[in-house]
């Protein structure tokens, strides 16, 4: 997967120079029970797009071949501007609840968390390129920009407190934030033309690139607050708003900083190889480093972290038996674009079965199913599915994604 990743990016950075759709919540999403603390881990992963095929997505991660089938059908869902996301969170939080007074609640949380982050926006024209190559282009000059590839990895560390006053319930922390990797390249006014026999590549545009050194294990620090609030309206009805991941990461003096306008030339260089074939990468990234990094490209920089904003709206029916969501949320990443979810959650004595409508994230219209089981003595397990349509009509549909959540009670007299 990792190689696939690097590929890309290499390909793309040449001829312009795939999972949180519905994100599994690193807190509680909604106040716990106040006699007991609770050891919450989780993990999700989902991989969308508004126009790439779950069967593409699904055989690109696993690393298989990709035939011309599997390839043609994601063609007429080309527009001119595509999107595609990846995401990956898991980790594990503690929440300690302090007994309550008659008004007042105070507890505190220790979480640790590692996510990993891709988004990128492209047009027609690279999908075309990086699958089928530039011979079809021959005697052709077409653009590739405008196009971002972004990509970040990240664990962190940190905690904070909590207090319940009558009906509001606040959350505040701070993480410390240990920088895996990150690569940010955009392409601008970008074109890529073939000699008529194929044979010969030029492109000319305007180049920015960033990356954090490699190797990237202590590539780059940095902190993020997180914060959310709770209400209980009436009657079981719920408001919450929470900010997760907010701040910033500085990588150090070894990072590659630069921007370029340049003109690149590649001879008998067929694009599509740049998947297929080792030897073929090779001669991009060394051509890349010869004729496109500047000798002064090593220096630090900071990015902002891909924090995660959102606000939803519960009401519970049926004695508390049908459960009712409504949320919107918003991820800082290129190519993820607001999105809106309703979810229905039904609790049938140990077990209880959900469903999730969602529209936009990395992708459009999707659904997601899940079951809950209670095991007893304090146990919870759930499991989900998103993006069904990528998983049931993989030739036809985007995205494919699961998720799961683990909860432990420990109560107390």
């Amino acid at each position: 997967m990792k190689t696939r990743i690097i590929l890309i990016c290499i390909f793309l950075v040449a001829c312009a120079n795939v999972f949180g759709q519905d994100k599994t919540d690193t807190l509680p999403s909604q106040p716990l029970s106040t006699t007991s603390d609770v050891l919450y881990i989780y993990g999700n992963g989902v991989a969308n797009s508004n126009a790439i095929t779950g069967k593409l997505t699904n055989a690109f991660i696993k690393g298989g071949y990709i035939g011309d089938d599997i390839k043609n059908t994601t063609l007429d869902r080309l527009k001119n501007k595509n999107r595609l996301g990846v995401e990956v969170n898991y980790g594990a939080t503690y929440v300690h609840f302090s007994k309550k007074t008659t008004h007042n609640l105070i507890g505190y949380y220790l979480r640790y968390n590692q996510s990993f982050f891709l988004g990128s926006n492209f047009n027609g024209n690279d999908y075309k390129l990086l699958f089928y190559g530039n011979t079809p282009f021959a005697g052709q000059t077409v653009s590739v920009s405008p196009f971002r590839y972004y990509m970040l990895g990240q664990r962190s560390l940190g905690g904070g407190l909590m207090l319940g006053k009558n009906k509001n319930t606040f959350w505040v922390g701070a993480e410390f934030v240990q920088g895996i990797n990150h690569t940010d390249i955009q392409a601008t006014n970008m074109d890529l033309t073939t000699a008529v026999d194929g044979q010969m590549l030029q492109l000319n545009g305007q180049l920015d690139f960033k990356q954090s050194a490699r190797p990237t294990y202590n590539a780059g620090y940095g902190f993020a607050l997180n914060a959310q609030w709770f209400t209980d309206i009436k009657n079981k009805l719920y408001f919450g708003f929470m900010v997760d991941n907010l701040g910033m990461a500085f990588w150090n003096n070894k990072a590659q900083n630069f921007t370029r306008d340049t003109t690149l030339q590649f001879s008998g260089l067929d694009l599509v190889n740049v998947v297929q074939d080792d030897s073929t990468f090779t001669q991009v990234t060394d051509s890349l480093s010869s004729a496109l990094l500047p000798s002064e490209r090593y220096k630090s920089y900071s990015t902002i972290l891909p924090f995660y904003v959102r606000a939803v709206a519960t009401k519970y029916f049926i004695n508390g038996k049908l459960k009712l969501s409504a949320s919107v949320n918003y991820r800082y990443v290129p190519a993820y674009i607001p999105q809106g979810s309703l979810q229905a959650t039904y609790f049938i004595r140990w077990f209880s079965p959900s469903l999730t409508v969602l529209y936009g994230g990395y992708g459009g219209f999707n659904t997601g199913i899940g079951l809950g089981f209670d095991l007893g003595k304090g146990f919870r397990i759930s499991a989900e599915t998103l993006l069904n349509e990528g998983w049931l009509a993989p030739k036809s549909a985007n995205g494919i994604g699961v998720g799961f959540r683990f909860y432990k009670s420990f109560l107390r007299k």
